[in-house]
C-alpha cells in the first residue's frame, strides 16, 4: 500500500510544526515510503514500510543531518515516523544557527577577542570591580530593551552575568575571561539560548571591558 493522503499531509505538517521551510525540501513518495531531501544542507530523511502488526503498517528508516547525527529507526508506527521527521527538521534548524567558530576565526584573518596582555592575571581593583558591575548591568538592560528575548532566555543570560560579576571579586583577570567564555559556552551546549544571541553577549562584554582585559586593540595571530 502506498502512502495515504493523510500520511503525506502528516509529512507536510511535521515540517511545518518544526518550522522548516517547505520550499527548501523535496519530498518524493517511493514505493511504500518516501524520501525527504533538505536541499541547502543536504540532510536526508528516508523511510519505508517493513511490516505490520494487526494490520497496522510498520516503518523503518534513516534520518541524517550533515555535521549532526544519524539515526536509524526500525518497525515504528506512523506516529513515530512523524515524530522522527519533526526531530530531524528541528536538528537542521538548530545546526543552521550554530556558528562554526574555526571558520569564523579564519574568515576574520585570525582576529580573536582581546586577552589580558602578557598573561596578566592580576586581581581587579575595587574600582575595576565596580566598572565590571556597572558594565554588566548596562548590558542586561540593553538585552532586555533591544533583543526581545523571552523571559527564560533573559533569565539564563542574567544568571551567567551575575556569576561573572561575583567572580570578578575573587579571581584574576585572565582567569576571569576564561571563566566568562565557559559560562557563555554552557548556554550554547545546553541549548538554553540561541548561539547568535550568546555571540552578541560575548561581543558586548569583551568590547565593553576591553580596557580591563588587555587593551582595546584586537590581538591578531597568523593562521
Amino acid at each position: 500500500m502506498s502512502l495515504t493522503r493523510v500520511q503525506r499531509n502528516g509529512v507536510y505538517n511535521a515540517l511545518a510544526v518544526a518550522g522548516l521551510d517547505h520550499a527548501e525540501c523535496n519530498f518524493k513518495v517511493v514505493g511504500h515510503g518516501g524520501i525527504i531531501d533538505h536541499l541547502p544542507s543536504e540532510a536526508l530523511f528516508s523511510f519505508t514500510q517493513t511490516g505490520s502488526v494487526l494490520s497496522e503498517p510498520l516503518y523503518s528508516g534513516l534520518r541524517f543531518v550533515e555535521d549532526g547525527t544519524s539515526k536509524v529507526f526500525k518497525d515504528e508506527q506512523w506516529a513515530e515516523v512523524d515524530r522522527n521527521i519533526w526531530e530531524w527538521a528541528r536538528e537542521i534548524l538548530e545546526l543552521s544557527v550554530t556558528p562554526d567558530l574555526w571558520a569564523e576565526y579564519h574568515r576574520n584573518g585570525g582576529v580573536i577577542p582581546d586577552a589580558p596582555r602578557d598573561g596578566d592575571n592580576s586581581p581587579f581593583t575595587a574600582d575595576e570591580q565596580a566598572s565590571i558591575s556597572r558594565q554588566l548591568g548596562e548590558i542586561k538592560n540593553a538585552l532586555s530593551d533591544s533583543l526581545g528575548l523571552s523571559g527564560e532566555h533573559l533569565a539564563a543570560i542574567e544568571s551567567k552575568l551575575d556569576e561573572a560579576e561575583e567572580a570578578s571579586r575573587r579571581i584574576g583577570r585572565k582567569d576571569w575571561l576564561l571563566m566568562f567564555y565557559g559560562l557563555m559556552f554552557t548556554l550554547i551546549v545546553t541549548r538554553i539560548v540561541p548561539p547568535d544571541v550568546v555571540q552578541h553577549v560575548i561581543a558586548m562584554v569583551v568590547q565593553g571591558l576591553s580596557h580591563l582585559l588587555g587593551g582595546s586593540r584586537p590581538q591578531v595571530i597568523a593562521s
